[in-house]
């Protein structure tokens, strides 16, 4: 089963090293770096999962997680922070990031 990841960071040496990580040959990697081409791309193609990076997302993080979850494939979120916020990271794990 192939599985499609989208992924949406600023930084090109995380993207290339999450890039590395995923298994390629099960996974199509898409890439987004920049919030508009982030819903642009989601809003042409499907994917089981987002990686977003936070700075893409903008404030409030929570609704544009919530936002990608109501998609008609409702994709996996994981938003990369970072430093740790326990207030945001409850708030998005509200809005149902994983």
């Amino acid at each position: 089963m192939l599985a499609r990841l989208l992924l949406a960071v600023n930084d090109a040496s995380m993207e290339h090293r999450l890039s590395q990580l995923v298994d390629e040959t099960d996974v199509i990697v898409e890439t987004a770096n920049q919030p508009e081409l982030l819903w642009e791309t989601v809003s042409r193609e499907s994917f089981d999962m987002v990686v977003v990076g936070r700075d893409v997302i903008g404030t409030p993080a929570s609704e544009t997680v919530a936002s990608l979850r109501t998609l008609p494939d409702s994709p996996d979120v994981v938003v990369l922070c970072d430093k740790e916020d326990p207030v945001e990271r409850a708030s998005l794990l509200g809005a149902g990031c994983m």
